[in-house]
Order: structure tokens, then sequence, then C-alpha cells
């Protein structure tokens, strides 16, 4: 009997006998326990634990001699099934989540398995970055066999099953990786169009490259015309690259050269990468670049250059440029060659040949020249003769061009008068007489057709230029055979000759027309010779593929659990084609890699697919999909059909599987029996029915008692096999609960529990609580009442009623039924939340790691868990979802108060508590901040103090240490004077804050500019020093400087100059009058120092009289005046008299930042025309010298 895994099962025996049984019981095979003492069992939430053979026993007392009886006992069995899915039981051998292994070393078996019923069906599938997932094995043993690169990847195991009507499925994966050596995917030059790129744009190179481990890149250079496949790259190149890594790595290599030249034409762009396990190959751009350029001079050549001849002597002249596309090169004569090369691009190129004569040279004397290049240039037969030769125009691709221009004699006999013919014309001496030819060597060349592909038609010509034309000439293809060489035959009878004058040479050009190509043609080699003179070209011919040229073999139809291959198959294509598979639309690749081989530039593409027929790939379309040239595509599908013999269920009221094929069918006796014989799945579909009745139809109505006896079969049969499920009938009756729905209730709450009869004849004498485990009645009414509730009491409680039926001679048999009702107290945490190792302090060193912390709490429903850091006044939450704190490495910003709280969410309501542990950090000092207090941009009051604070947090206790920086102070820390105090206070909890301040009273206005620092040290280290953001300005009103007196005195004559100077302190800047006393309405002399603003400390006022009078002699007052205040100075102007030549003393005080003065005498002559007069000047101050004095400040 099947039943579903947490579905109620009900099974029912029926009885005949006579007497009628006075003992019923139930009992499960190999255990004693009685699970039901009447003929029904009811099994609610049926879980797999419980499947297996249940025993009904029945006995009954048979009449004996002497009115004594004898028990006679019966049974019957029955088997229960639990059907279930694999759920979370999915795993793998070896237990395993990462594997790693070598390229060729072998992957050893991975083992997928699960508890199921029935037993599951395994499929392997890879999962590869964001590819779609590739199918790898339908069996549950994954065999990789030796690793390699397409190996990578997660694999997921996915087990499967059907349990009655309902697919169920559970997986398991693991992560593979594979050491291997590099792999380039890919090398592209970005940007190619097939058009010329520009020395003015950057060109780069993109690199695909597959590894694991890390690899190291090389770039290098290859090119058609060099013996080095791998040439070193110079300055102008720089290399970048990504990696992103997931189950190997995937580097994105970039090369990029700025500024090409177009001597980099023909360039391609190598790649290679190594590691530890290994090199790459070198792989190369496709394609090659070409550098448009204008016409240069080659290998940086002299614009003018010189040979040196004799009449009659050959002359040999060469001029080699650089240009992209090739140039028109032509000759000039004025006196001195001219040769001209230009482009599309604009610019030309020059270059001046001058040719000198020799005074004599002999018969066979030879001209020393430089080794002529071979001519890389096609010349015009309409040239004109203005020119020396004719332009000359270079093939497209070619980055140097050279043009020779040979003189030489007619004939050996007439030696010395021929040169001396052709120098002269050279030399423009004489034209009439002078024999002068042009020679290049004999060039063959093979026009380049471009990428042909089958079905194009195109044009072979071959072309040789010289002196003369070809006397003996081949234009043919090798190896040969008829069907191509056709197109050859006469080839070389009807040349295009074409003569230039200027050059004096022959260009013939032999042409095969309108050839259409096909994979004939492929890998076989143009040929085009002269006697000497040879020029071969390899023709390639893509095509393919074709769908005539491609098969999917494999037998389509088979049956299930039968291994099979299936092949695809591509016999001839150029290039080799890709293969991908796909069932139905979705694309799968076989374990199999795809096996190619080449011969004569033909290739064969064969990838083999084993599986094992599964009803799953039944009616799927597989097709195998070639992709070849130019993404041409070709197709090739099959449909699976996969066969197998019929499976079949019985749909009715209370079916019960006995063993797989035979089932038993309770009803009630009276009711009408409906039962339908169903085809689950069949291939090839055939029909059910019930045996003997021709239908799959089973209906009997008013079932009477007898049915128990008799027994039909549901039979179904194809061409695979036959299949039979059996019935047996069982008339049942008796007393039944209806469903009791778990009950929940918070610890403390008061619930009753109701039981209800469902059905019952007659009704029940007798009803009794018990719970499970416990032989205590604890009610025998349907009621049952818990009061105050307590966890101990939660489990599951049984309520049974037993029914009297009557039997023949009025005895009666006890009929029992029970069912079960859970009940679930739920609880919070109370107290009992705690952490591991029970601790309430820790402290460690700065950037060691902090263990973790596990809290944990007794809860029902289980509680969540989330972490507060308390830290001051500040609250934040670390980690919520586990009850695990992982700090890691230790800082300053983690010291605090960590809480756990524990959570639970029981029946309206969320209980939780919590618990706490200190962490304290050792650290070197950290300054949160340094602040000029009160600071609004407006100046400070010298009268009042000034205060800077700073916070530091520090674990353990720091010393402090201030200083002053000053902007135009060479030293960054300053000491501070007396007028300084400094205080601070601290407070600790976790960690110390420390509250500096630093207080300077009086402040001046010196000071203005001043900005303030400190640093912190303690036994972990020192803080940075931190200084004040703003600097101050301190305010005074005006005052002498550097201790000046306010009364002067200088002693002068009459006609003489006197320069009295007066110098002040003042922020901000003063305004300075002198007043000749008593006049003070009026001022002599004037200075405007508010200019300084409150960025100047010092100014200094001159006034300066050019001639004294008498009436200048007296008192001068000199009044410094801001919105502080005034300060005034007295200075006397005495009369001396003063002889003619007499010296005039004064005194020149000089002042210093300290404070001293320091004096000497000079003597100045001075001559005047009224007289001379002696000047003594009593005290100066020079206002330069105090410039350069405050100029530390």
């Amino acid at each position: 009997m099947w039943v579903k895994e947490g579905k109620n099962f009900t099974v029912e025996a029926y009885i005949t006998a006579n007497p009628h049984p006075v003992k019923i019981s139930w009992k499960k095979e190999g255990s004693t326990k009685v699970l039901s003492r009447n003929l029904k069992l009811s099994l609610q939430n049926i879980r797999r634990e419980q499947a297996g053979v249940y025993v009904v026993e029945a006995t009954s007392l048979r009449m004996r001699e002497n009115n004594t009886t004898e028990e006679v006992t019966g049974n019957t069995t029955v088997n229960v099934v639990v059907k279930y899915g694999p759920g979370d039981s999915v795993k793998l051998s070896p237990n395993l989540t990462t594997f790693e292994v070598d390229a060729g070393e072998t992957v050893p078996p991975i083992a997928c398995s699960a508890e199921c019923e029935p037993a599951c069906r395994y499929i392997w599938v890879q999962y590869y970055r964001t590819n779609t997932y590739r199918y790898r094995a339908s069996t549950a043993v994954l065999n990789l066999g030796n690793a390699s690169s397409s190996d990578v990847g997660i694999y997921m195991c996915r087990a499967s099953n059907n349990v009655i009507g309902d697919n169920f499925e559970g997986n398991v994966t693991f992560e593979l990786r594979v050491k291997y050596a590099p792999e380039i995917k890919s090398v592209t030059l970005n940007g190619y169009t097939g058009n010329p790129y520009s020395e003015s744009v950057t060109i780069t190179v993109t690199s695909i490259i597959r590894t694991y481990p890390n690899a190291t890149i090389t770039w290098g250079i290859s090119h058609e015309k060099s013996l080095n496949s791998f040439l070193p790259l110079d300055s102008r190149y720089s290399a970048n690259q990504t990696m992103t890594c997931t189950y190997d790595c995937e580097i994105t290599a970039i090369l990029t050269v700025f500024p090409p030249l177009c001597t980099d034409t023909g360039n391609k762009y190598s790649v290679y990468a190594t590691n530890r396990k290994g090199n790459s190959t070198i792989k190369t751009t496709h394609y090659s670049n070409t550098i448009a350029c204008t016409p240069r001079l080659a290998n940086n050549a002299p614009m003018n250059q010189t040979y040196r001849t004799c009449e009659g002597a050959e002359l040999n002249m060469t001029a080699s440029f650089v240009s992209v596309p090739g140039p028109f090169i032509s000759w000039h004569l004025f006196g001195t060659y001219l040769v001209e090369a230009n482009n599309f691009r604009g610019s030309i190129a020059k270059t001046y040949i001058r040719v000198l004569n020799n005074s004599s040279c002999s018969d066979e004397s030879t001209t020393a020249l430089r080794p002529v290049p071979s001519v890389a240039a096609t010349l015009p037969p309409n040239a004109s003769s203005s020119k020396m030769n004719g332009p000359a125009r270079i093939i497209m691709g070619s980055a140097i061009a050279f043009l020779m221009f040979k003189l030489k004699s007619k004939t050996k006999a007439d030696s010395r008068r021929s040169c001396k013919g052709s120098i002269n014309q050279v030399f423009g001496t004489n034209f009439q007489n002078g024999i002068l030819g042009v020679e290049a060597e004999f060039i063959v060349t093979i026009i380049d057709i471009g990428e042909v592909a089958e079905g194009d038609t195109v044009n072979f010509t071959c072309t040789f230029t010289g002196t003369t034309t070809p006397t003996r000439s081949f234009f043919m293809i090798h190896p040969h055979s008829d069907d191509v060489s056709k197109y050859f035959v006469n080839s070389t009878l009807n040349p295009a000759i074409e003569y230039n004058n200027n050059t004096k040479n022959y260009t013939t050009t032999f042409t095969v027309l309108n050839v259409h190509m096909d994979r004939r043609f492929n890998y076989k080699n143009l040929f085009c010779s002269s006697l000497w003179s040879v020029k071969q070209k390899r023709l390639l011919v893509y095509y393919g593929p074709d769908d005539s040229k491609m098969e999917l073999s494999g037998k389509e139809t088979g049956i299930e659990g039968v291994s099979v291959s299936w092949k695809c198959a591509v016999s001839e294509s150029n290039p080799a084609v890709n293969l991908t598979w796909y069932n139905g639309s979705t694309e799968f690749t076989p374990d199999s890699k795809p096996v190619v081989t080449s011969t004569d530039g033909n290739f064969k593409t064969e990838q083999e697919w084993k599986f094992i027929y599964t009803r799953d790939y039944s009616g799927s379309n597989v097709s195998c999909v070639a992709t070849g040239y130019k993404n041409k595509r070709v197709t090739k599908s099959k449909q699976l059909q996969v066969n197998f013999a019929p499976e079949l269920e019985v749909k009715g009221k209370n079916l019960y599987l006995i063993d797989k094929n035979t089932m038993k069918c309770y009803i009630d006796e009276g009711a009408t029996l409906n039962l339908t014989c169903r085809m689950v799945a069949a291939s090839p579909m055939t029909s059910a029915e019930w045996e003997g009745r021709g239908t799959d139809q089973l209906v009997i109505t008013n079932v009477p008692k007898r049915l128990g006896s008799e027994m039909f079969n549901c039979k179904a049969q194809n061409s695979v096999d036959s299949t039979y499920l059996r019935v047996r009938f069982v008339v049942q009756y008796g007393p039944e609960f209806s469903n009791i729905l778990d009950k929940s209730a918070n610890e403390g709450d008061n619930i009753t529990l109701n039981a209800d009869i469902l059905n019952a004849n007659p009704l029940p004498v007798k009803i009794t609580w018990r719970k499970v485990g416990s032989a205590k009645v604890l009610s025998t009414n349907l009621k049952l009442s818990l009061q105050n509730i307590r966890r101990e009491q939660a489990g599951v409680y049984v309520v049974e009623a037993t029914s009297l039926r009557m039997r023949e001679n009025n005895t009666t048999e006890e009929v029992t039924g029970n069912t079960t009702v859970n009940v679930v107290v739920k609880y919070g945490p109370g107290d009992s939340v705690k952490l591991s190792s029970n601790l309430t302090t820790l402290e460690v060193d700065a950037g060691e790691p902090v263990p973790p912390v596990t809290c944990s709490a007794d809860c029902h429903p289980a509680c969540h868990y989330a972490w507060y850091r308390y830290y001051r006044t500040n609250i934040r939450i670390r980690t919520t979802p586990t009850a695990v704190l992982k700090l890691g490495n230790a800082s300053s910003t983690d010291v605090g108060i960590y809480m756990c709280e524990a959570e639970a969410y029981v029946i309206g309501k969320n209980l939780g508590a919590n618990v706490t542990f200190e962490l304290r950090v050792k650290y070197a000092p950290e300054i949160k901040s340094v602040v000029l207090n009160e600071y609004r941009r407006n100046p400070y009051n010298d009268s009042f103090p000034i205060t800077v604070t700073s916070i530091i947090r520090t674990y353990p206790n720091a010393t402090i240490t201030w200083g002053i920086s000053h902007e135009k102070s060479l030293s960054s820390f300053l000491p501070l004077d007396s007028r300084y105090s400094a205080n601070q206070t601290m407070t600790c909890t976790y960690d110390c804050e420390i509250t500096a301040i630093l207080t300077v009273f009086p402040p001046l206005c010196t000071d203005t500019g001043n900005k303030y620092s400190l640093y912190a040290t303690n036994r972990k280290g020192n803080s940075t020093i931190k200084t004040t953001h703003y600097s101050v300005t301190v305010t005074c009103k005006p005052s002498l400087a550097n201790d000046a007196p306010i009364n002067q005195t200088y002693r002068t004559c009459e006609g003489a100059e006197l320069n009295m100077t007066a110098s002040f302190v003042s922020i901000p800047g003063p305004f300075i009058s002198w007043f000749l006393l008593p006049n003070t309405n009026k001022y002599v002399h004037y200075h405007e120092g508010r200019g300084g603003g409150y960025t100047q400390i010092f100014y200094t006022t001159n006034y300066y009289i050019p001639v004294m009078n008498r009436h200048m002699f007296g008192t001068y007052l000199v009044k410094a005046t801001n919105y502080r205040g005034v300060t005034k100075i007295y200075i006397q102007v005495l009369n001396s008299s003063c002889a003619v030549d007499s010296t005039t003393p004064y005194l020149h005080a000089k002042v210093w930042p300290g404070g001293s003065k320091c004096g000497f005498c000079a003597t100045v002559s001075l001559k005047l025309v009224a007289g001379i007069h002696c000047l003594r000047h009593h005290q100066l101050y020079e206002e330069q010298k105090i410039t350069k004095s405050i100029s530390g400040w």
C-alpha cells in the first residue's frame, strides 16, 4: 500500500468469523507494542521510519466440550510503503565542496546518493561562468577521467523521483579546479576594417587567456619577411591586463602601440603566456596592420647625395623611400638630379643627387656605389619623356620603395665611346649622341586574388617585368589534375605586352579569366615562372559545411536503461567546423571531445555522444549543428523514442498497497465500489482494463461482506512487457475520530484539547486521554484541560474511544479507535542567554585577531540573535543573522560594550533577553580634533585669554605635547613661552578620552598667524601631529616697536636735511599723523597704515625735511591711532651750530626682535649752497632692518 510521507493514513481490517472475535490488535512486525485494538489502524503524519509490514490479529472463543472455550487466532498483514523525495539528503562520496587537480591527472569517481522512495534518477550538470549548463552524465557516478581545462566549473548532481503524481527534487554541488598551462582563446587586432591605420591613432591588440593559476603574459611581433617569429617590442609599446577569477582565471591582456609607424606595416602581434604548469602556444593576430604615412627618405638618408664617376663608365643611382601607400617616384634632371616621391597623403619627399665627373677612368673601371636593393615598383609604359624614367608607382602595402637609375654602354666593343656618350648625356652636355638605358631585374608577380570562397569567380594574373619579354614561361596549377588544370591550357600563348619608353622595360601579363572556384583548387599551388625567375602562391578556398557531407548516425528507438552511442560527422570543410548539440532548444555538450583530422587542407570533424535511454529523452528532437566558414550552418536532427513497460495504478476510495503487485480496498458494507484501472505511463502507449471485464471501470453497488474473498486484476500489455496490479477487498466498520489540529500555547497559558468522534456504531462506552509514553489517564471525556502549562508538558497526547459491538449470545466485542494531537509549548530565552567562555571583559592589542564570540539561548521556537555595540553614547548593530560575532583584527574602532540580544516570537509577542561583554583594545593615541575655541573669523583681543581644545582617544593613558606652527617659520613645531599653560581631563571607560586645553594669556598681536599643534604618545606608539585649521589674529592698540622710548631728541642745524622715523606695532593697521607743537589741528605729515589690515604687524613712518628752517625746530608729536586706542611719541628737534667742513655725528639705532639696541656713528659730508651745517641724529629706526627681523615670525 502506497502513501506519501506526511499524509494521514488509515487501514481497516475486515473479519468473517463465527463466533465473532473477542479481541483485536494491530502491531508492527518485529514489535510487541499494540497500536490499535479495533479493526482500524490510523497513522497520522506518517514518516518514512513507519514504513513496513503491519499485522492485525483477531481472537475468537470457540465452544468445546463441557462448556469450555478455546482461543482461535487469525491474522493478516499489510505492507505500508512510504514514498518520499530526496529532500536535503543528497550527498557526495567523497564528501567534498572543492576539488583541485592538475591537468592530465585522473579525477576520482564522485558518487551521488540520496534517500528516495522510489529510487531517484540522477543527472550531472556542469556550470562554467555565464554559460548555460553542460550535461555531463545521467548516472549516479561522475567519471571525468583525466582532467583538462574544459572540466573546470561547478558540478551539480540533481536527484529526482516521482511520488504518487508529484515530482520531488534535491541537489548538491562541488567546485572543480584544474591547474593547467595557459590557453590563449583569442588575439584580435582591434578596429581592423581592412583599411590602413593612421600614424596619429593608437593601435590596440586584445587577447583573452584562460589559466589557473595566474600567468605571466609576453608580447612580441612577427612579420612575414622576418626569420624570427617573435621579435621584441620597442618603447612605443605598452601592455596592461585585467583578470577575473572564478573556478579558473580569465585574463584580458591589451597591447597598445603609439605612435604607430608605417614601417610597422606587415606586423602581426603575437602573445604567449606561462605559469607553473607550463607555457601556452604562441598565438598571432589573423591580420597584419597597414599604417598609412606620407613619403619620407628611408633610414634617415641625407637629402643631398653625391656620386663621382668618369665619362664612359656605368652609373647606378639609388633613392629609397618609406611610404604607405606606395608613392609615385619621378626623376628630373636640372644639372642636379631631383627625385620626388608623393602619395595621396599629400606631402612630397625629395632628394637631390649630384653627379661629378672624375678626370679619368680605365676601360674596365667600375663605379663603387652602394648595393642596390630589389626594385619594388611597377613602371607605367606611357611615362613622360621629360623625366628620366617616368613616375614609379609602388604597390599598396609596401613600406619601403627603391628606385634604381642605371646607365651603361651599348656594346663592349664601343665601351669607351658609348660610356662617354652616356655620361655626357647624364651631365647634360651632349643629348644627340648619348646612349641611355633603363634596366631593372626580372620581376615576377602573381596578383593577389584575396579571400576566396567556393562558388566565387576569379581571374588569375601573372606579370613579368624586365628589359625584355620572357622567352619561355609557365602559368599553371600544381599538383596537376585535369579538372582544374584545364583553365590554364594555352594560358601563356597570348600575353599582353606593354613597353615603357622611359624605363625601357617590358611588362608581360598572362591572365586566366573567369575561373569558377571550388574545393578542388584548395591547397594547390599557383606557379608562374620563366627560365630563371619563379613565383608561386598557395591557394586557399573556403567551403562547407554541406548537407550532403554531414551525417548524424545512431539508433533512434530503444528500451529504457540500454546504453547507446550517436555520432555527428562532417567529412569535408575548410576550415574545420564547430559542432553544437541541442536537445530541443537547449544546448548540451557530449562527454567526448570533437576529433578533427586534416588532409591537404580539407578538414573532417567527428564527435560521439554516449548516453543511456531514459524516458526523459523520449520525444526529444536532438540536433547536431555544424558551423563553418562565414557562419554557414548545417543541421541534422533525429527524434528519440524510448520504450518501456506499462506502469499501472488503481484510482478509487480507501486503496492501500500491500506489495508492488497487490492492493487492498477497504469499503463500508452497503456502499458502492467504483475503481478505475489507469495507465500511468507506457511506451509504446497501450490501454489498461480489468481482467475479464474488458473495461477500465469496476463498479459494484451495495457491497456485501463476501466481496473480501474475491480478487480483481488490473492489466496492461505492450511490446516491451505485461503488467498486473491485483486488488483484494475488506469490508470495514467501527468508530473514527476526526483529526485534531496541533495545538500551540505560550508557557503559562491554560489550554483545552477537544476530541470529536466522527463515526461510530454503536457509540463509544469509554474515552481516555493519555500522554504518549505514560500510562496515566488524564481525562475520561472528550475534553482535556491543561492549566498553567509548562515546557515539560509539551508532546503528543492520545485520545482513545472503545465501542462494545454486539455478538451472538449477547457477547460484546471491544473495538477501539484513537487519534493524537501534538501540543507545542513556546517560550522565550529568559535568563538562559550566555556567551562562549562566559567572558565579561576581553582585552587585545590593536592588529591582533579578536576570537569569535558565540551567543546561545534556550528558546522555542529557536531564537534570533542580534549584536549591538555601545560606545559612549553611540549604538551600532554589528551583525544580525548569526549568533557568532566575528570582528577580525582588532582596531580602535572596535572598543566598547557588546550586547547579544536573543529574541523569540511566541504567539502574539516577542520575548527577548541579552548578555554583554566589554572589549578593550590597546592602541596608539588618536587625535580626533584640535580646535581654536570661539573662533568666528573675527580677531581676538589681547585683553582676554585664547584657548585651544583637543580631543584624544587612547588606551592606555598618553602624554600630550603642545607646540606652535607658523607659515613663516621653517619649524613646524615651535616651543611655547611662559604665557602658555596646558591642562587636561581624562575619562576612561573601554578606552580613555583626554580633553587637552592649551591657554595663552595674555595674547600678543605678535601672535598673529600662529597655529597650535600637538601630538600624543603611549606604550603602543605615537599619534600623528595635528594642527588647528585656523590661525589666530590678535588685535591691540598701537605701541612703539621694540620698547622704543616715548621721548626722542634730534640735533641738527639750519639748512641741513632731517629724516625722522617712528615704528609701531599695531593690529589693525594705524593712522599715523605728525604734528609740530603746539599746533595739533593740522598735521605736517601723514602715513596710512590701514593697507596692512589684520595681516601686517609692524609699521614705520618717516618724516623727511630736505632743508631745515628756523621755524621747523621744536617738538613734534607723532600719533598712531586704530579702533583699539592711541599711542603718542614726542620728538624734540634742537638747533645746533655746525662749522664748515664739519661732520654730523648721529646715533644709528638698530632694532632686533629681542628688543636690544646697538648704535654706532658715521660721518656724512654734506654740501649745501647756504652753508655747511651739522646734523646730529639722536635716534634712527631702520624700517628695512625691522622688516627683515620680523620676517622670521
